[in-house]
């Protein structure tokens, strides 16, 4: 994004990315290198042109949203991992390659349309494990799909949270989060914070963020990611897929 920084950096290099390495140039040059890689060859300055039939079916799948904008003017993303419903996904052809480059266009929206004028602003990811069971540890494609969400974002989209919060955690949590954690940068887990349900912390967090919403899935923000969406696959002349 213009204004990220790097048109006054003597190596071009984002703000992101030196404080995704503690500012040391070597490393952050290595890590953009690689993004700049990655992009290219999955067509990612490109993601938004494309149309997204299966759109409906992947927020069906992993239930996310952009749920509003707090006090400091940063978006407000709500995911929940723990409703993933990878039965659905099979029984409409929907790959963890679909998904996750899903995944990547809502947060191309996000960066690219909604915060095209902020580029150093940052969100507040609320992430909540309503429904988490200790099964969830025993499903290694569960886990696989995971921690290539997680790495995938850890590595190309540095330094975008303000704060991760992680609610409605049960207690045997840390077991679960110390799986996760090798693949989180010291950055990332910094700004982690784990709440667990029934204390005054997720309290406060549910009344500041989502005690007054309507629908997750129809709030402002989130009408717009889908007009958008649906002008891309009129503008292509398609329609978006079918659930079964």
């Amino acid at each position: 994004q213009k204004g990220a920084g790097s048109e006054t950096d003597p190596d071009h290099l984002p703000l992101r990315y030196l404080q995704m390495h503690s500012n040391q140039r070597e490393p952050a040059k290595k890590s953009l290198d690689l993004t700049l890689e990655w992009r290219q060859q999955n067509g990612i300055d490109h993601i938004l042109q494309e149309p997204h039939s299966k759109f409906d079916l992947c927020k069906q799948v992993f239930p996310h949203y952009f749920i509003g904008r707090a006090n400091n003017g940063n978006v407000v993303f709500l995911q929940q991992p723990a409703l993933i419903q990878l039965s659905l996904a099979d029984r409409n052809s929907l790959t963890q390659d679909d998904l996750l480059r899903h995944y990547i266009y809502v947060n191309e929206y996000l960066w690219q349309i909604l915060e095209s004028q902020q580029p150093l602003s940052m969100m507040i990811s609320i992430i909540d494990l309503q429904g988490l069971k200790f099964e969830h540890l025993r499903n290694q494609t569960y886990l696989g799909f995971l921690k290539q969400f997680i790495t995938t974002m850890d590595h190309h989209y540095p330094q975008r949270a303000q704060q991760t919060l992680i609610i409605n955690t049960p207690k045997w949590f840390t077991f679960f989060y110390k799986l996760l954690k090798p693949f989180l940068r010291e950055t990332t887990k910094s700004k982690i914070q784990i709440v667990s349900s029934g204390t005054k912390e997720q309290d406060d967090i549910m009344q500041q963020y989502l005690s007054s919403l309507p629908q997750y899935d129809n709030t402002p923000l989130e009408q717009e990611l889908k007009s958008f969406t649906l002008a891309r696959l009129e503008e292509a002349g398609e329609e978006m897929q079918a659930i079964v």
